[in-house]
Protein backbone atom coordinates (compact mmCIF):
# COMPACT_ATOMS: atom_id res chain seq x y z
CA UNK A 1 0.00 0.00 0.00
CA UNK A 2 1.09 3.78 -0.94
CA UNK A 3 2.50 5.44 2.44
CA UNK A 4 -0.17 8.40 1.42
CA UNK A 5 -3.04 6.07 1.12
CA UNK A 6 -1.99 4.51 4.71
CA UNK A 7 -1.82 7.58 6.19
CA UNK A 8 -5.18 8.57 5.16
CA UNK A 9 -6.62 5.04 6.53
CA UNK A 10 -4.93 6.03 9.72
CA UNK A 11 -6.59 9.33 9.56
CA UNK A 12 -10.15 7.45 9.39
CA UNK A 13 -9.19 5.09 11.98
CA UNK A 14 -8.66 8.31 14.13
CA UNK A 15 -11.03 10.06 14.07
CA UNK A 16 -13.47 7.20 14.05
CA UNK A 17 -11.54 6.90 17.52
CA UNK A 18 -12.06 10.13 18.50
CA UNK A 19 -15.35 10.43 17.39
CA UNK A 20 -16.53 7.31 19.84
CA UNK A 21 -14.13 8.31 22.42
CA UNK A 22 -14.36 12.45 22.89
CA UNK A 23 -11.83 13.44 25.22
CA UNK A 24 -9.20 11.85 22.85
CA UNK A 25 -10.08 13.82 19.99
CA UNK A 26 -7.25 16.64 21.37
CA UNK A 27 -4.21 13.74 21.00
CA UNK A 28 -5.97 13.55 17.40
CA UNK A 29 -5.79 17.15 16.62
CA UNK A 30 -1.87 17.45 17.55
CA UNK A 31 -1.15 14.51 16.29
CA UNK A 32 -2.30 15.55 12.53
CA UNK A 33 -0.86 19.00 12.88
CA UNK A 34 2.59 17.14 13.80
CA UNK A 35 2.46 14.67 11.19
CA UNK A 36 1.02 18.11 8.79
CA UNK A 37 4.11 20.10 10.02
CA UNK A 38 6.74 17.32 9.62
CA UNK A 39 5.62 16.19 6.01
CA UNK A 40 5.76 20.12 5.07
CA UNK A 41 8.98 20.71 6.34
CA UNK A 42 10.87 17.52 4.79
CA UNK A 43 9.39 18.72 1.11
CA UNK A 44 10.53 21.83 2.32
CA UNK A 45 13.39 20.81 3.06
CA UNK A 46 14.54 18.64 -0.18
CA UNK A 47 13.72 21.67 -1.96
CA UNK A 48 16.40 23.35 -0.17
CA UNK A 49 18.72 21.35 -0.05
CA UNK A 50 18.30 20.50 -3.91
CA UNK A 51 17.64 16.77 -4.11
CA UNK A 52 13.93 18.17 -5.75
CA UNK A 53 14.65 19.10 -9.49
CA UNK A 54 11.32 19.20 -10.82
CA UNK A 55 9.20 21.99 -11.50
CA UNK A 56 8.71 24.38 -8.66
CA UNK A 57 5.12 24.81 -8.37
CA UNK A 58 5.04 21.07 -8.38
CA UNK A 59 6.84 21.23 -4.52
CA UNK A 60 5.67 24.48 -3.25
CA UNK A 61 1.51 23.92 -3.65
CA UNK A 62 2.08 20.57 -1.12
CA UNK A 63 4.58 22.21 0.89
CA UNK A 64 1.89 25.25 1.10
CA UNK A 65 -1.00 22.99 1.68
CA UNK A 66 0.37 20.83 4.43
CA UNK A 67 1.24 24.42 6.20
CA UNK A 68 -2.26 25.22 6.12
CA UNK A 69 -3.25 22.69 7.22
CA UNK A 70 -0.94 23.07 10.38
CA UNK A 71 -2.37 26.13 10.72
CA UNK A 72 -6.02 24.81 11.17
CA UNK A 73 -5.16 22.45 13.16
CA UNK A 74 -3.48 24.59 15.69
CA UNK A 75 -6.03 26.96 15.42
CA UNK A 76 -8.74 23.87 16.36
CA UNK A 77 -6.70 23.76 19.18
CA UNK A 78 -6.23 26.93 20.78
CA UNK A 79 -10.40 27.49 19.43
CA UNK A 80 -10.82 24.09 22.11
CA UNK A 81 -8.79 25.52 24.87
CA UNK A 82 -11.21 28.91 25.22
CA UNK A 83 -13.86 28.39 27.09
CA UNK A 84 -17.08 27.61 24.71
CA UNK A 85 -14.55 26.60 22.10
CA UNK A 86 -15.65 24.02 18.87
CA UNK A 87 -15.85 20.39 18.76
CA UNK A 88 -12.26 19.04 17.92
CA UNK A 89 -13.33 16.01 15.68
CA UNK A 90 -13.87 19.02 13.07
CA UNK A 91 -10.55 18.97 12.35
CA UNK A 92 -10.48 15.28 10.32
CA UNK A 93 -13.59 16.52 8.68
CA UNK A 94 -11.45 19.52 7.65
CA UNK A 95 -8.55 17.01 7.01
CA UNK A 96 -10.52 14.82 5.03
CA UNK A 97 -12.80 17.72 2.97
CA UNK A 98 -8.95 19.35 2.19
CA UNK A 99 -8.04 16.07 0.32
CA UNK A 100 -10.44 16.00 -2.17
CA UNK A 101 -14.06 16.76 -0.79
CA UNK A 102 -14.75 20.45 -0.84
CA UNK A 103 -18.55 20.72 0.01
CA UNK A 104 -18.10 18.66 3.41
CA UNK A 105 -15.17 21.79 4.48
CA UNK A 106 -18.16 24.76 3.49
CA UNK A 107 -20.67 22.63 5.72
CA UNK A 108 -18.56 22.31 8.81
CA UNK A 109 -16.57 25.75 8.65
CA UNK A 110 -20.45 26.82 8.45
CA UNK A 111 -21.63 24.70 11.58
Amino acid sequence: MPWSGAFLIGIALAAWLAATQPDRQRALVVGLALSYLLVALSLLYSTVAGEYQGAQWFIWVPILINLGLTVAMIWLITKQARPGGCDVAVAAEISISLRGEGPLLIYVLDQ
